[in-house]
């Protein structure tokens, strides 16, 4: 029951430290690709769990809680990186409840929320498209030739799997659909 309380707590401040950390460099040296971020952070993060791991006594005289400590570590931070930051930052849904509250008790209609959408997130400072774009190029899915975006093998195998996940959970195909 020790060990089991111990690593529950170790895992809870190890992963709080990576969320701490995320953070800190998020407000010191803001980048534009979200995901990447994270995985700089647990590029640092990770190693130096390891040394406090290894310096923690509990944990020299039994390696298999490290061990556990470690994997829980990192596949919340895995998580957290996949889905809190990257959602917030791209989700349409969270872009809709902000911009509803903000209209206050009169509300939007379809297509004022439609307008607003397209002005703001497209068309504005936003570049969601650019972004997005972006990102692909420096994950290696998309590659840029003059004025020209085209996918890449690695791209290909993407939408692929994405394509497989789709029809696996009945998700809407019009997402993913190949014409």
């Amino acid at each position: 029951m020790k060990n089991t309380v111990y690593l529950v707590l170790v895992s809870f401040f190890s992963v709080a430290a990576y969320v701490a950390l995320y953070a800190a460099k998020r407000w010191l040296f803001p980048g534009e690709i979200v995901l990447t971020e994270g995985l700089q952070v647990m590029v640092v993060f990770l190693p130096a769990l390891v040394i406090v791991l290894v310096l923690l006594r509990k944990v020299r005289a039994q390696p298999e809680i490290g061990a556990a400590v470690f994997l829980i570590s990192f596949l919340a931070a895995a998580g957290f990186n996949l889905t809190v930051p990257a959602i917030f930052d791209r989700s349409v849904t969270v872009y809709l409840l902000n911009h509803l509250d903000n209209a206050g008790v009169h509300g939007m209609t379809e297509e004022e929320v439609q307008r607003e959408f397209m002005d703001v997130y497209f068309h504005s400072g936003n570049y969601a498209i650019r972004k997005r774009l972006g990102e692909q190029v420096h994950g290696g899915n998309l590659a840029y030739d003059g004025d020209r975006y085209r996918i890449t093998g690695r791209g290909r195998a993407t939408i692929g799997i994405a394509r497989w996940i789709s029809r696996l959970f009945r998700l809407d195909p019009r997402i993913v659909e190949q014409r």
